[in-house]
């Protein structure tokens, strides 16, 4: 059950976000939405938007460059979405007992 929908303006982003795993991410374009990633499995791959991963995506945020910031929250990373691709900028795959990632999980 959908809680609460966010739609970022100009980014045309549309979140579904509840704090649990997220299905996917979604796009509004014209009115119309569109899935655009995610099929409610958690995984950790960087790389193109499209095959891109993530397992329990938490906090969001637009940086100053209007690229997209997320915390994986089970994979202990944070990650950035420029343009069509994703990258991780901080954290690992190691501690899996938690949802804070501290430095000493890496």
């Amino acid at each position: 059950m959908v809680r609460n929908i966010k739609k970022y303006k100009k980014a045309v982003i549309l979140m579904i976000l509840w704090g649990l795993l997220v299905p996917g991410i979604c796009t509004a374009s014209s009115g119309d939405i569109t899935h655009y990633a995610g099929i409610g499995d958690g995984g950790d791959q960087d790389g193109e938007l499209l095959s891109a991963e993530f397992n329990c995506p938490w906090g969001i945020a637009i940086d100053g460059l209007g690229n997209l910031v997320l915390v994986d929250t089970d994979n202990h990373k944070i990650k950035i979405v420029k343009g069509n691709k994703v990258e991780t900028l901080a954290g690992c795959y190691e501690q899996r007992d938690t949802f804070v990632l501290r430095g000493w999980d890496c």
